[in-house]
């Protein structure tokens, strides 16, 4: 939410609609493969390790990306 909001103060009103259109459809389209690796999961070893192997990835993924934040923060010594 705190993204989108500093996505659409940043973009001109002319524009922003556009941009957050790509964004939405950039989204549904990064979603495919996740829906794809789930099924080949669920396949093979069942829904359950399907659901394990989802919540593996989304937790791998948070940590990445709140260490990224962290560091990009710490190296910039932005506050906020």
């Amino acid at each position: 939410m705190i993204i989108d909001a500093r996505l659409r103060h940043a973009i001109e009103v002319s524009s922003r609609a556009t941009v957050s259109s790509v964004r939405n459809f950039a989204g549904e389209v990064a979603s495919v493969p996740i829906y794809m690796g789930f099924g080949l999961v669920a396949g093979k070893w069942g829904y359950q390790g399907g659901f394990i192997a989802s919540a593996g990835v989304m937790v791998l993924v948070g940590f990445l990306y709140s260490t990224a934040f962290v560091k990009r923060r710490v190296c910039t010594g932005r506050d906020r």
